[in-house]
C-alpha cells in the first residue's frame, strides 16, 4: 500500500499546476493581435502624451516658483477678463473643486488673484485675475513656446481635426455624447481665422481634459 503523498509534496504539486495555468495564460496573452485592442492603445498613447506634456510644462513652472495647475488657471483667467465662478472655472479646466481650492487659496495668497462676491448673491464666488499674476506670463509664453514646438509637425488642418476628436472624447467620458465640439472663448471655428496659439491651447488642454476624464471615471 503505497503512502499518502507529504503536506511538502502536495503544496508542491499545487504550486506546479498554479504555473502551468499561469504559463498557458501568458501564452494565450502573448498571441493575442494587437487589433483586438485598438482603443486601449489609443488611450496609452493619451497617456503618456498627457505625461510628457504635463512633465514638461511642471518644469517650466517650478523654475517660475509655480505649478503647471497654476499657470492653466492663470491662462483660463486671463481670457475671461471678467472673472469666472469657481464652478465654472473647475469644469474649464477638468479639476475637481475640492483640488482646485488648494490651488486657488495659494495664487490668493501670492496675490495673484482675487474671490469677488457675486452681485445679488453672496454665496457665490468669482475669480478674478489681477495685475501681479503678470508676474508669470513669461512662464506662460515658454510654455506656449514649448507646446507650439510639440505640435509644429502637424498643419492647421490637421490641428482641428486632432482637436475636435478629442472634444468629442471628453463629451463622451462625460456623458455628453451629442455634444459637437466648440471652440474655446475668443477663438474663431475658422482655421483661417484663429491662431496657432490658440488652436495649441485648446488641442494641449484637451488631452489633458480626455486623460483626466478616463482616470476620474477609473478611480470612481
Amino acid at each position: 500500500m503505497s503512502k499518502p503523498p507529504s503536506k511538502t509534496n502536495r503544496k508542491r504539486r499545487r504550486s506546479n499546476r498554479r504555473g502551468a495555468r499561469m504559463v498557458s495564460g501568458v501564452k494565450n496573452a502573448a498571441s493575442m493581435p494587437n487589433q483586438q485592442l485598438p482603443s486601449y492603445h489609443l488611450f496609452t498613447t493619451l497617456d503618456r502624451v498627457n505625461k510628457l506634456m504635463t512633465r514638461k510644462i511642471g518644469e517650466i513652472a517650478r523654475a517660475h516658483n509655480a505649478t503647471s495647475t497654476q499657470l492653466m488657471v492663470v491662462a483660463t483667467l486671463a481670457r475671461h477678463p471678467d472673472g469666472l465662478k469657481s464652478k465654472d472655472l473647475s469644469a474649464a479646466l477638468a479639476i475637481r473643486p475640492g483640488s482646485l481650492t488648494g490651488t486657488l487659496d495659494t495664487l490668493q495668497d501670492r496675490g495673484y488673484i482675487a474671490r469677488v462676491r457675486v452681485a445679488g448673491d453672496g454665496r457665490q464666488q468669482r475669480i478674478v485675475l489681477l495685475t501681479k499674476a503678470e508676474e508669470l506670463i513669461e512662464a506662460l509664453a515658454e510654455a506656449e513656446r514649448t507646446l507650439s514646438q510639440t505640435f509644429s509637425a502637424c498643419s492647421s488642418q490637421n490641428l482641428g481635426g486632432l482637436s475636435d476628436a478629442l472634444c468629442q472624447v471628453e463629451n463622451n467620458l462625460l456623458g455628453k455624447p451629442n455634444s459637437k465640439p466648440s471652440p474655446p472663448a475668443n477663438q474663431s471655428r475658422d482655421p483661417q481665422q484663429s491662431s496657432t496659439r490658440d488652436r495649441v491651447i485648446s488641442l494641449s488642454s484637451r488631452v489633458l481634459s480626455a486623460v483626466d476624464a478616463v482616470r476620474r471615471l477609473r478611480d470612481e
